[in-house]
């Protein structure tokens, strides 16, 4: 059942780097790593950079139908990712609006087969996505979108051949307008090798919060220098047990006012950096998908 006053789960900070800077990936994750650490010092924080550097490499696609109606039309994102280590599959369907409460009322249940067959491995999350736009007069600004999103992993990879199989897992999604039987296939025929590397921890001034910045690159599978690098890092709601936290049963999410202050001064910091901003590729790496690649 969707609920109006949804809590948010996180709030992720996301923008886009050049990539010259990563033609050499560990130079490039050592300059932003050292960029991050001065900022946040400045700030009278802590950067703690990691001793080896984790990183999980995946192949991410999307897949919609031949006119993008999903995406375009309905707000939804219907990404696959396949793990190199795990092999496992990792479906999520996605929806964002920049309403909130527009948002918070999409309906992402599963079949009761669906939810019997991976019971906890079955995942539900609203958050707010803070990403970077392009002004008319150049700079940069930030805007907010929210997204819910469900996913679950698999060891087989999933069969989403058309809208059916679609909503024969979702079987509350508003896809009127979409047929039944229109195939759905890989967005552009795109597929990206995504290497995330988790850089350490930042804790702001005043709050114990430990935030994970993290990088995700993208590659080609014939290309050595990456398409695309995301930056982002996720600010997780207080966990909130205490009956003078709910109100009339619900429960509101909570972020500590220091916590708040320290995520938005790094990320205005970060958009203020011409040297490592980019702000001509694309806003996210969704829309990098979907751009005309040809």
């Amino acid at each position: 059942m969707a609920h109006s006053p949804r809590p948010l789960t996180s709030r992720e900070f996301k923008i886009m780097l050049q990539t010259k800077h990563f033609t050499n990936k560990m130079k490039g994750i050592k300059e932003i790593s050292s960029l991050i650490g001065s900022i946040v010092e400045k700030q009278g924080g802590k950067f703690k950079a990691s001793d080896k550097y984790k990183e999980e490499e995946r192949t991410t696609w999307f897949l919609d139908t031949k006119a993008y109606e999903l995406y375009r039309d309905k707000k939804f994102l219907l990404r696959i990712r396949e793990s190199k280590v795990s092999g496992l599959y990792e479906v999520t369907l996605k929806c964002r609006h920049p309403d909130r409460y527009v948002c918070a009322l999409y309906d992402l249940s599963v079949a009761e087969d669906i939810e019997a067959k991976f019971k906890d491995d079955f995942k539900t999350k609203f958050e707010e996505d803070i990403v970077t736009s392009k002004m008319t007069d150049g700079s940069a600004t930030s805007v907010s979108k929210f997204s819910l999103s469900a996913s679950f992993e698999d060891k087989e990879k999933p069969n989403f051949g058309k809208i059916k199989d679609l909503i024969s897992f979702f079987p509350d999604l508003e896809l009127e307008g979409i047929s039944s039987n229109e195939p759905l296939t890989r967005v552009n025929n795109f597929e990206a090798v995504e290497i995330s590397s988790k850089l350490g921890t930042i804790t702001f001034s005043g709050d114990d919060t430990e935030i994970e910045p993290e990088l995700n690159l993208w590659y080609s599978t014939t290309e050595e220098k990456p398409l695309i690098v995301e930056f982002t890092f996720k600010c997780k709601a207080a966990k909130q047990d205490n009956d003078k936290d709910k109100d009339k049963g619900v429960l509101l999410e909570k972020y500590s006012k220091k916590l708040v202050l320290g995520a938005s001064h790094l990320y205005e910091s970060l958009q203020k950096d011409d040297n490592i901003l980019d702000l001509d590729t694309t806003k996210t790496k969704t829309d990098y998908v979907y751009l005309d690649k040809k």
